[in-house]
C-alpha cells in the first residue's frame, strides 16, 4: 500500500481554527475553507484527546482540537499530533454534521455555546462554494516545486508510485494554482480510502474525500470534494 507523508513534525505552530470562542470543540477540515465543528463538554484534557483522536482517525481527516482561546492540538491525516497556538481565520463552518464516535453529554452550558455557534453559522453568507484550490494539499515551497517537478517517461508526475495492492498511483503531486505557486497535493489510490463515518464506519465516498486520485487514462488529477461527508447518513439512522 502507498503512503502519504512528506513533512517532519514541528512544534510551536499556529493552527487555523474558526473564529469561535466556545472551546472546547473539534474542528474537522472538509475543504480548505470549510470545517465541521463538534462542541465538546468541559472535561479533563485526556478525555478530550481520546475523543478527538478516535474521531479524527475514523474520519481520516485533519482536525484541530481547540482547548481554549490560545491552545489547540492538530491531528493530521497521517496520524501525527502537533500541539500549537490557535489562529482564528474566517472560514465557513458546518455544525455537528459529522456523526460523533461516541455520545456527547449535554448541559446548560453546552446549550449556551451551541446557540452562539449556531448564530455564527447563520451569519455566513449564502453563496455557492468555490472550488477548493488546494484540493486537500498545501501551497508548495520552492524546494518542493523543484523536487516534484516533471514527469517520468510514462507521463506520470515524478512524486507518484504504483500501489502494490491496487495498482493505482499514490504519493504527492504538484497541481497548478491560478493565482500563485502550485499546490502540493496528496494523491490517494483506491485502497487508501480511510475517510469514513466515525459512527457507522462506512466510507463517505468510493474514494478518499478532500483528496485527489490520478486518472491514468486521462493523465490528470481528479479531486473528490470533502463536502460529500455532509451528505452521509448512517443506514440505521
Amino acid at each position: 500500500m502507498g503512503a502519504i507523508s512528506h513533512s517532519e513534525p514541528r512544534v510551536n505552530l499556529s493552527h487555523s481554527v474558526p473564529p469561535f470562542d466556545g472551546a472546547p470543540y473539534l474542528a474537522t477540515r472538509l475543504e480548505t475553507d470549510l470545517c465541521n465543528v463538534t462542541l465538546l463538554p468541559r472535561a479533563p484534557i485526556h478525555e478530550l484527546l481520546d475523543f478527538a483522536f478516535l474521531q479524527s482517525t475514523r474520519n481520516g481527516l485533519q482536525s484541530v482540537l481547540v482547548l481554549d482561546d490560545d491552545s489547540c492540538v492538530s491531528l493530521e491525516r497521517n496520524g501525527r499530533i502537533q500541539p500549537g497556538r490557535t489562529q482564528p481565520v474566517d472560514t465557513r463552518i458546518a455544525v455537528h454534521e459529522l456523526e460523533p464516535c461516541a455520545e456527547i453529554p449535554g448541559s446548560e452550558e453546552m446549550l449556551e455555546r451551541l446557540e452562539r455557534l449556531a448564530a455564527l453559522w447563520a451569519s455566513q453568507v449564502e453563496e455557492s462554494p468555490a472550488p477548493d484550490r488546494l484540493k486537500g494539499g498545501r501551497m508548495a515551497s520552492p524546494e518542493e516545486i523543484e523536487e516534484f517537478a516533471g514527469r517520468n517517461p510514462e507521463g506520470i508526475p515524478t512524486g507518484l508510485g504504483r500501489c502494490e495492492e491496487c495498482g493505482e498511483w499514490t504519493g504527492w503531486c504538484l497541481d497548478p494554482v491560478a493565482d500563485g505557486p502550485p499546490a502540493l497535493v496528496p494523491v490517494y489510490c483506491r485502497c487508501l480510502n480511510t475517510t469514513c463515518c466515525a459512527r457507522c464506519d462506512e466510507p463517505f465516498a468510493e474514494r478518499t474525500i478532500h483528496g485527489c486520485w490520478w486518472d491514468e487514462a486521462a493523465g490528470t488529477l481528479r479531486y473528490v470534494p470533502g463536502r460529500l461527508a455532509l451528505g452521509h447518513r448512517c443506514a440505521d439512522a
